[in-house]
């Protein structure tokens, strides 16, 4: 019989873009630092909590209004505009939308703390900002969907095809932007130093779906 041997040829489909920036000089123009510090809630420990909800492990937070704050104009109108180039000019979305953020807030990520697996599928996209950095700050973690995989081979050597996470180290003064859908997290903070961020999500707003559709909605 005629030996057969199939040339494969690899495609990537469905790309699932990161988008990295830096503003430089701008935390320690606009007091950032200052404006995370002064809005920390307290710990409410009249509550009852679960045990990774125990304020030993849970970053210090504000509250997620900060883009209320007239000190943040700038960081904020600089995140939307680069947030709506984004969805225009890569997304290709509709250029009649509206960048709305839904909620910004800060992390004071202290020595010890984490930040649990999670994600923020009611928007479109998400991010973080870095006011302060240490090369010993542990980096965020952007997991891979799993599309309902219930199993993982065994991996002996990780490429882009099999990974399971990116690591973003962060760096002073620079921005990520995501998919909100994209689950991420942050691992312990070992050392002293806080580990600062303002992490924020976005809404676009206008109509969704074709407009002839009975599912097509006005956010």
């Amino acid at each position: 019989m005629k030996e057969y041997k199939p040339n494969l040829e690899s495609a990537s489909i469905f790309a699932i873009p990161i988008y990295k920036g830096k503003l430089d000089g701008i935390s320690d123009e606009l007091g950032l630092e200052r404006i995370v510090r002064d809005n920390i809630i307290e710990f409410d420990i009249s509550r009852e909590h679960l045990p990774w909800q125990s304020p030993d492990i849970v970053p210090l937070q504000t509250k997620e209004d900060l883009y209320t704050l007239e000190e943040l104009n700038p960081l904020m109108e600089l995140i939307g505009e680069a947030s709506y180039n984004v969805a225009v000019q890569s997304f290709k979305y509709d250029p009649t939308y509206t960048v709305n953020f839904t909620s910004v807030w800060g992390n004071i990520q202290r020595q010890g703390n984490v930040m649990h697996e999670h994600s923020h599928s009611n928007n479109i996209f998400s991010g973080v900002f870095y006011i302060n950095a240490n090369e010993k700050h542990p980096p965020l973690q952007i997991h891979k969907p799993d599309y309902g995989v219930g199993f993982s081979p065994t991996v002996i050597e990780e490429n882009p095809i099999n990974n399971g996470a990116v690591y973003y180290r962060p760096s002073k003064d620079s921005l990520i932007i995501f998919p909100s859908y994209l689950r991420h997290s942050v691992s312990t903070n070992i050392i002293e130093e806080d580990r600062i961020s303002i992490a924020f999500n976005i809404m676009l707003r206008g109509r969704f779906d074709n407009p002839s559709s009975n599912q097509s909605v006005v956010f």
